[in-house]
């Protein structure tokens, strides 16, 4: 399917509508402001428990910019259950169970832990699952069929190729390793299921991992039941800290490009998987990257804080995008 971005934007009530057109359907994309944090903060996990918006952990600077907070602060429109103890950069999921964690880091050194919030009662917690094989931060997590995916990240001075799954239909599983991407590991990847396949967008490199700072342009797509991988052909825009959604069996969301050092998009990007072309459908009320993708009611996703500039920043501000 092809889509056509109309030259128009409308201002209404503070909301900013932009119109697509397609050979079969009209698709209109209204972006609004939800919402403040309590707090700005960025590489945050996010997700819907219990039909709440859920926030949790991060990274946060000082006024003066000199000092960086690793956050332990759980947010459900009030404050929820602490996670036990600082996590920022953690691979993440939400499902109808509840909202996932694995790995990440308190500024310090990467972490194994494996985190399950289930509901945000005034008694709710965050429970442990297997943790995970090795310390990794920066990881990109995708839920698929009940299994919950961690993808690439930074362990070490070393960046990821690896893929580690958990049944999470069963409370003894652990981690299995699946077939590692064919191509250079990376960190903050943009990472979605559509059907039964997972797709893989960009990532980055830096030093110590690499001599130089590597941002990468390619996708990947991965077959779970043949435990097989495809590079897919025609996309090329190089991006990282990016959050991906479906929108469909046929279209993908990219949101929050860091195409180069210091510089974050408001973008709001569309992938055809037919062709893989990337365009750009609309804007986020403000730059930002490293925040969740949390669907809220039909055709409805926040967008939650995050960093506008990766230049010791933050936002509290939310965009809502509803189709």
């Amino acid at each position: 399917m092809t889509v056509f971005l109309l030259p128009l934007t409308l201002v209404i009530g503070g909301n900013r509508c932009f119109a697509l057109f397609s050979d079969d359907a009209t698709v209109r994309v209204v972006v609004s402001e939800g919402p403040e944090l309590p707090s700005s903060m960025a590489g945050h996990v996010g997700g819907i428990v219990g039909h709440r918006p859920v926030v949790a952990g991060g990274s946060r600077w000082s006024v003066d910019q000199k000092t960086k907070r690793w956050l332990h602060e759980c947010f459900v429109f009030r404050d929820g259950p602490s996670l036990p103890g600082p996590c920022s950069d953690a691979a993440y999921v939400t499902g109808s169970r509840g909202l996932y964690l694995a790995g990440g880091t308190n500024g310090k050194q990467a972490s194994t832990q494996v985190l399950f919030l289930a509901d945000t009662s005034a008694n709710a917690s965050w429970q442990p699952l297997a943790s995970l094989p090795q310390p990794i931060e920066a990881a990109s997590g995708v839920l698929l069929s009940d299994k919950f995916y961690v993808i690439g990240g930074f362990s070490g001075d070393r960046a990821s190729s690896q893929i580690w799954e958990l049944d999470l239909d069963s409370p003894t599983a652990t981690w299995t390793e699946r077939a590692p991407l064919p191509a250079e590991g990376r960190g903050y990847a943009a990472v979605t299921a559509v059907g039964s396949q997972l797709y893989v967008f960009g990532g980055f490199t830096s030093p110590p991992s690499e001599p130089q700072t590597k941002i990468f342009g390619d996708a990947d797509r991965y077959e779970p039941a043949t435990n097989v991988w495809k590079r897919l052909e025609g996309f090329d825009m190089p991006g990282y800290a990016w959050t991906a959604t479906a929108i469909g069996e046929r279209q993908i969301l990219l949101i929050g490009r860091v195409p180069k050092l210091k510089t974050v998009t408001d973008e709001v990007g569309l992938v055809d998987l037919e062709t893989m072309k990337a365009r750009s459908i609309g804007r986020l009320i403000t730059p930002a990257c490293c925040m969740p993708a949390m669907p809220n009611g039909v055709k409805t996703w926040w967008f939650p804080g995050g960093d506008p500039d990766t230049n010791r920043n933050r936002t509290t501000r939310t965009s809502i995008l509803t189709f």
